[in-house]
């Protein structure tokens, strides 16, 4: 009696299992899906290849003050993060504060702290920027 039990539920799942595969694949008699089975999305946006790049801007930064450094993204194009750097190390030029430039063009700014340098330098600012789809 149990082994007879044990068949038939057995037997029942594989059947449930085998229509439900059946009515939800793609050779299946009638659409089950909630999806039609064509296409009426929209238009999907063009590719990122070639829609992001980086601009870099090079300024000086004076012995014993502050200097700034910024770059903008062409008109339209969003920025979508940016670094600031120096080429040489020191440990008297710090950088006191990073941030997105706001209006348009957008851009990245870079603030630099240069009271105990002896020498100038060149502080450089990058911004990676995405230009809309044409």
């Amino acid at each position: 009696m149990i082994r007879s039990t044990s068949f038939a539920c057995l037997a029942a799942g594989l059947i449930v299992g085998v229509v439900l595969v059946v009515a939800c694949g793609d050779d299946s008699p009638v659409d089950v899906d909630a999806a039609d089975a064509s296409c009426d999305c929209p238009a999907a946006e063009p590719p990122l290849a070639g829609r992001i790049t980086r601009v870099r801007s090079d300024n000086p930064l004076s012995p014993g003050g502050s200097g700034v450094s910024a770059a903008f993204c062409p008109i339209g194009a969003v920025a979508l993060g940016g670094a600031c750097e120096i080429q040489i190390l020191d440990a008297n030029v710090v950088l006191m504060s990073t941030s997105f430039t706001v209006g348009d063009p957008h851009g990245y700014r870079c603030d630099w702290e240069t009271v105990g340098a002896t020498m100038p330098y060149t502080g450089t600012a990058e911004v990676v920027c995405l230009t809309p789809a044409p």
